[in-house]
C-alpha cells in the first residue's frame, strides 16, 4: 500500500524488482552483458545489491562510486567461491564496503571511502578473478596469493594507473602475463610466481620503470631472457628461477645497479656467466644453479663487495676456484659450487671466509690435500667436500 508516512519516502516502497531495473541500468553499461545473465557471479552480485544486502542501499541516493565498489566486491565473493573461503571478512553482510576486513586481510579503503587495498591470500578463493576489479580506480595494492584461482589474468588491471602491489603467487592462472601491465606507472611489486604461466615473455615487464621486486619463478616461461631486462634500473629483487629459459644469461642484467637478489636457479641457461656480474656492488645472493652454464668461474666475485651468497652448483663450470676468493672475507655466509667440472687445489685462501657457514665443493675434481686452514672458518656449520681427488682430514 501507499498510504501513511511510507508514501513520503518512496524509496521504502520500491520493489526488489524496481531495484533490480535501477541496478541493471547502472551496471549494464560497467560489467555488459554478463550481468544480465542469469547465473554469472555479475548478476548474482546484482540480484544481492537489489535483495538481499543488510545494507539495502538507497539507490536514486547513494553515489554511483559506493554502488559499484560494493557490486564489485560481490563479484569478485561470487567468482571465487566466496562461501568456501576459509575466513569471511565480513563480505556480504550490512557493513560499508570498507569494512568488509579483518586486519591484516580484507578490503581496505583511503579517507575519501575509495578501495585501495584487496587483501585475500591464503584463503581458498578459487574460480577465474573477473574484469570487474579494474573498475576499482583507486586500488594501489592487489594481494591473492596461495589460492586456488585459475583461468587467465584480466587485460584490465593494466588500466589500474594507481597499482603499486600486485601479488598473485601460488595459484593455478593460466596463458601469459598480460602485455597492458607494461603500462603501469607505479608498479613496484609484481609476483607472478608459483602459477601455470608459459610462453615467451617479450619486454613489456622491462617497460615498468618502477619495478623493485619482480617474481616470475616456478612457472613455464621458456626461451629468452631478454636483454632488456636490464632496464630496470630500480629492481632490488629478481626471481626467475624454475622456468624453461634456454638462452645465454644476458649481461645486460649488470646494469640493474642497486640489484641485492637474483635467482636465475634450475632452467636451461647455457654458455658462461657474465664476468660483469662481478661488478654489481649490492649483489648480495646469486643463485645461478642447476643450469647447463660452463667455461670458468669468472675472476673479480671477491670483490664484489656485498655478496653473501653464491651458487653455482650443478652446471658444467671448469678450471679452478676463482683466485680472489679470499676476498669475500667475513662477509661470505654462503659457496655452493659442487657438481661441476671443478679442478685445481684448494687454495689456502679459503681461510678468510670466516664467516662462511656452508661450503659446499663436492662432486668436482678438486685434488690434493683437504687445508687445514679451513679449520680457522669459525662460522662453517656444513663443508662438503667428497666426491673429489682429495685427501686428508
Amino acid at each position: 500500500g501507499g498510504s501513511g508516512s511510507s508514501s513520503s519516502d518512496p524509496l521504502s516502497t520500491q520493489t526488489n524488482q524496481e531495484r533490480v531495473m535501477i541496478l541493471e541500468t547502472e551496471l549494464e553499461p560497467l560489467s555488459g552483458s554478463s550481468v544480465v545473465t542469469s547465473g554469472t557471479p555479475q548478476r548474482m552480485a546484482l540480484e544481492w545489491l537489489a535483495a538481499s544486502d543488510p545494507a539495502r542501499l538507497p539507490l536514486k541516493n547513494t553515489p554511483i562510486d559506493v554502488i559499484t565498489q560494493r557490486y564489485v566486491m560481490a563479484t569478485i565473493y561470487y567468482a571465487t567461491g566466496g562461501p568456501e573461503w576459509a575466513l569471511q571478512y565480513n563480505f556480504l553482510t550490512g557493513k560499508e564496503t570498507c569494512d568488509w576486513n579483518s586486519q591484516p586481510q580484507g578490503v581496505f579503503c583511503n579517507n575519501a571511502g575509495y578501495i585501495t587495498a584487496i587483501e585475500l591470500n591464503n584463503l581458498n578463493l578459487k574460480g577465474e578473478l573477473p574484469k570487474e576489479i579494474a573498475l576499482l580506480r583507486q586500488l594501489e595494492a592487489i594481494k591473492i596469493g596461495g589460492n586456488k584461482l585459475s583461468g587467465k589474468v584480466p587485460t584490465e588491471l593494466g588500466l589500474l594507473s594507481k597499482l603499486r602491489v600486485l601479488h598473485i603467487g601460488i595459484n593455478s592462472f593460466t596463458g601469459g602475463i598480460p602485455t597492458e601491465l607494461g603500462g603501469l606507472p607505479q608498479l613496484a611489486i609484481l609476483d607472478v610466481s608459483n602459477n601455470d604461466f608459459s610462453g615467451h615473455l617479450t619486454g613489456f615487464i622491462t617497460h615498468i620503470h618502477s619495478l623493485e621486486s619482480l617474481d616470475i619463478s616456478h612457472n613455464g616461461f621458456s626461451g629468452e631472457l631478454h636483454k632488456s631486462f636490464g632496464n630496470l634500473k630500480n629492481l632490488k629483487v629478481f626471481k626467475a628461477s624454475f622456468n624453461d629459459f634456454t638462452s645465454i644469461i644476458p649481461t645486460q642484467l649488470a646494469r640493474m645497479k642497486i640489484l641485492e637478489e637474483m635467482y636465475l636457479n634450475s632452467n636451461e641457461f647455457k654458455e658462461t656467466l657474465p664476468e660483469e656480474f662481478s661488478g654489481m656492488q649490492h649483489l648480495v645472493t646469486l643463485d645461478v644453479s642447476n643450469n647447463k652454464l660452463t667455461g670458468e668461474i669468472p675472476v673479480g666475485f671477491g670483490y664484489a663487495k656485498s655478496l653473501q651468497a653464491l651458487s653455482l652448483s650443478e652446471n658444467q663450470f671448469s678450471g679452478g676456484l676463482f683466485t680472489d676468493i679470499g676476498q669475500l672475507g667475513s662477509r661470505l655466509k654462503e659457496l655452493r659450487l659442487d657438481n661441476n667440472n671443478l679442478k685445481s687445489f684448494l687454495p689456502t685462501e679459503l681461510r678468510s671466509l670466516t664467516n662462511v657457514i656452508e661450503l659446499n665443493l663436492e662432486g668436482n675434481e678438486f685434488e690434493g690435500n683437504i687445508p687445514s686452514e679451513i679449520g680457522e672458518c669459525t662460522g662453517l656449520k656444513y663443508l662438503s667436500v667428497g666426491n673429489n681427488k682429495l685427501f686428508g682430514n
